[in-house]
């Protein structure tokens, strides 16, 4: 189900700003998405359609206020029932 213990912040030194956001969204792509009471997977649905729209509510919010989103922001492809949010990271 939903990871209530997500990384909110991460200070980094600027010399390696770069290089650490390639590989944050390297590997943010690779999470397995899906029933996560099936082997391997390590990011299932959200909690429910009100969490749902809450998470796509705070990411459209950070677009418009020029927040950059690397990789996610968006209903996980492929997952048309269900509340199935890509993992995302903003800078």
């Amino acid at each position: 189900g939903q990871v209530c213990s997500a990384t909110s912040r991460v200070l980094v030194q600027q010399g390696i700003r770069e290089r650490l956001l390639a590989r944050l969204v390297e590997e943010t792509r690779k999470i397995p998405i899906g029933n996560g009471m099936d082997d391997g997977v390590l990011l299932g649905p959200l909690v429910s359609k009100t969490q749902f729209e809450r998470v796509r509510a705070f990411v459209e919010r950070a677009r418009q206020e020029g927040i950059g989103i690397l990789t996610g922001g968006a209903r996980a492809p492929g997952f048309a029932r269900g509340h199935f949010f890509e993992p995302t990271i903003l800078v």
